[in-house]
Formats: structure tokens, C-alpha cells, sequence
């Protein structure tokens, strides 16, 4: 990719990291510059007026996360401001060199704002999610939407170049009388959705919609208890014990329940030759809401007192960067697990609430 400038040609590669993040987080936008002709380059830029932070001037001194300083990767780091709106940001690249050439319609760097209730794989759980009901991520943040809001969303990565990663999150009905919606788009490639029950019987699968084979939905009545949504690009499907598929491969592109010769047996693991690639994608999902977790033990500092006014002063202490601050050598390891209302989001205020509200002889608050 590629512009004319008055001399010199400009070709641009970018990134932003992390990819999807929320108002007054950090993100770090990238450029690459490789220039066509032997002229030097003067100034990178990034507009990000969308994101209410105007023309943003990149460095590449190897002080700003850039690198080696002068190795032509250019970056800097930028605090999205309060209130800007949720969605995806596109934010041209624009390059100047000292032959005069001014890049044009380059690339842009793409960004997502989450929206308070949306879940990030890598942002708000820091890991990868599992492809097993026993490693499944348990989204911290879905939830249901005043009127006139968006749906949530979950957003993830399948990281393994080979196509064989598969990424499982496990979640609720928000309304068990009320039917549940999941559609995973913006892969870039053939993507799956796959919904188990609680013991992770097969539900049902969509390969792919008759419209869009890149995009995949699920409109299913979901009962009481935890449910299992897993996302896989084709061909990398569902197997029970003795290697029996869960589904048939046909229908392609209609949503089925499990008919497999594995149907009625639990996923043991995942099959198949699939695309080689990986993908970002994003699982818009309506009536679905993270799962019921009770809370920890209100004896955080493991001294067998509760409940114990010591506990809560070990807590704020560890939550604030600190240690227990009533530890003795003698005693069982302080608790460094911050996230007490077990809901994946941690730093996060609504564990001290939990904790308070527990300590009172309340409940554990979500």
C-alpha cells in the first residue's frame, strides 16, 4: 500500500495495542515507514479526531515503545479521553518525507471502543481463552442493556497461525423466558459458532449465514443455568469421546442442533483440517449475561479471624499495590486474589463493594 508524494513514495504499515480498549485507557498506535525512493522521513502523524485527540505526532527515538530509534517503526501511546463514543475508529495514517512526498490514502489504523458492557478476551482477561468447558473464559461484563442501548459484545482472538485455535466463553440467558442471539462477524475469514449446555452436550452449531460464510449467528431459547459459546474457523468442529463429530458438516449454512453420531455425549476436544489463519473477530450477543459466581472468603489474609476488620485493611492494601499488612511468617500466605466478587475484572471497585457487602452479612455483589 502504497501513495505518491511530490518525490518520493511513502509505503505504511500500522497496529494499535491493544486492539480494543475503553475511554480513559491507553492504547499504542503504530506506523511503519519504508521509503521508495533514499529520502528520509520527516514526520508521522495519526488522525484521531474520532477519538477526540486531534492530529497525533508519532516518534521513532526507541523511548516511545518504537524499537531500535531510527529503524523506520514509528509509535506512540494515547489516553482516549472520557465519553468517547463506543464502535469501531478508523484513524489515517499520514507520512511526510524530506523529498517533499506527502503519503495519501494509505492505510489506517483500526481501534475499538468497548462499550462498558462489552468483554475483551485479551483486554479484560489478560489470557487467552481455553477451547474446553474446564478452561473457558467466564466473561466479567455482559449484561442487560437499557433501552435504546447497544447489544454486548465479546471480543477475541483466534492466535494460532494453523487455524487450530478455539476460543470458549461461558455465559448465561439473562431472561430464560426471553430467546438469545449470537453473531460473530469481522473475521476476515470462514468462521463457526458452536453453544453447548452446562456438562457440554452440543446445543447447536451454525457453520456459516447463506449471505456470509465470514459470519456465523446462533437465535436459540437458552434455560436456566451456564452455557458454553465457542468460536472456531472452519474446518475445526466439535468431537465427543472416540473422536465422533458432535454435528454433521451439512447444513453449511443453517443453524442445527447436534445430529452427529457424538450427539448427546460431552466435547472431549476439536477435529478437523481448518483454514490456516488467525482472526480477530467480535460476538454480538443479545439476552446473554455473564454467569452467577459467589465470592470469596471474607478471611482474605488466611489468619482463620473473620470476620475481622484486618481483613478488609489487607485487602484495600493488596488492591492498592500494597501487602497484608498483618501478615506473620507463621501464617498461611496472604490471599493476593483481588477479584473477590470472582467476576474476571480486576483492579476493580466493585470487589471492595462485594467485599463490604459480604463482611456485613449481605450478598455477593456481581
Amino acid at each position: 500500500m502504497s501513495s505518491g508524494g511530490a518525490r518520493g513514495q511513502v509505503v505504511l504499515s500500522g497496529r494499535t495495542f491493544p486492539y480494543a480498549v475503553r475511554d480513559r485507557e491507553p492504547t499504542y498506535l503504530e506506523a511503519t515507514v519504508i521509503m521508495s525512493e533514499g529520502c528520509g522521513i520527516s514526520g508521522v502523524d495519526v488522525q484521531c479526531a474520532v477519538i477526540g485527540l486531534g492530529l497525533v505526532p508519532l516518534v521513532d527515538d526507541g523511548v516511545h515503545d518504537d524499537g531500535i530509534a531510527g529503524n523506520d517503526v514509528w509509535g506512540a501511546t494515547v489516553l482516549l479521553p472520557p465519553g468517547v463514543a463506543f464502535g469501531a475508529k478508523v484513524l489515517p495514517i499520514v507520512a511526510q518525507d524530506e523529498c517533499g512526498g506527502v503519503s495519501g490514502a494509505g492505510p489506517a489504523l483500526a481501534l475499538h471502543v468497548l462499550g462498558q458492557q462489552d468483554w475483551s478476551e485479551q483486554h479484560d482477561a489478560h489470557a487467552d481463552a481455553g477451547e474446553l468447558p474446564a478452561t473457558a473464559q467466564r466473561v466479567g461484563r455482559l449484561g442487560t442493556q437499557a433501552p435504546g442501548e447497544h447489544e454486548s459484545a465479546i471480543w477475541g482472538h483466534l492466535s494460532q497461525a494453523n487455524g487450530r485455535d478455539v476460543d470458549m466463553y461461558r455465559v448465561r440467558a439473562c431472561d430464560p423466558s426471553l430467546p438469545s442471539r449470537f453473531l460473530v462477524q469481522q473475521a476476515g475469514v470462514d468462521i463457526q459458532l458452536f453453544l453447548f449446555d452446562s456438562s457440554g452436550r452440543g446445543v447447536a452449531h451454525h457453520d456459516g449465514l447463506p449471505t456470509d460464510l465470514l459470519a456465523a449467528s446462533l437465535d436459540v431459547q437458552l434455560g436456566p443455568g451456564d452455557y458454553y459459546v465457542a468460536v472456531s474457523t472452519y474446518d475445526r468442529d466439535a468431537l465427543a469421546a472416540g473422536n465422533l463429530p458432535i454435528w454433521l458438516d451439512e447444513p453449511r449454512d443453517a443453524q442445527h442442533a447436534a445430529d452427529g453420531p457424538g450427539a448427546g455425549l460431552p466435547l472431549v476436544g476439536w477435529g478437523g483440517v481448518p483454514i490456516a489463519a488467525a482472526a480477530t473477530y467480535n460476538i454480538i450477543v443479545h439476552n446473554v449475561c455473564r454467569t452467577a459466581e459467589a465470592c470469596d472468603s471474607i478471611d482474605f489474609n488466611a489468619d482463620g479471624l473473620f470476620p475481622d476488620t484486618q481483613d478488609i485493611g489487607d485487602f484495600l492494601s493488596v488492591f492498592s499495590g500494597g501487602v497484608c499488612v498483618g501478615q506473620q511468617p507463621s501464617e498461611a500466605p496472604c490471599n493476593v486474589d483481588i477479584d473477590f466478587n470472582n467476576d474476571g475484572l480486576f483492579p476493580d471497585t466493585a470487589d471492595i463493594s462485594s467485599l463490604l457487602s459480604v463482611f456485613a452479612g449481605g450478598a455477593c455483589v456481581p
